[in-house]
């Protein structure tokens, strides 16, 4: 798969990959499904993730960052301007 465009793997792989890097660097388990891909739609699901533990009590979302990160990444990966949001 090397040298291979990002839009030409296929998503079981990219989707692999992108979770093992995650998992890897200790952000959490990671989990990319494309809701619709054709407009830039996915969901993200990160369990584990490393900001939660560090602010246990919070009453609001707290990986804002994560989530920004992800966004940054996916758009990246796929040349799309993207945003993302923690829900």
């Amino acid at each position: 798969y090397y040298d291979t465009p990002f839009r030409q793997l296929p998503p079981a792989v990219v989707s692999t990959c992108l979770a093992d890097a995650f998992s890897y660097h200790g952000y959490g388990k990671l989990h990319v499904r494309p809701v619709d891909a054709d407009a830039g739609v996915f969901e993200v699901e990160l369990r584990h993730p490393v900001m939660p533990t560090l602010v246990p009590q919070a009453d609001r979302p707290v990986d804002q960052i994560m989530a920004g990160m992800i966004g940054s990444l996916l758009a990246h990966l796929t040349g799309w301007q993207l945003d993302a949001v923690q829900t």
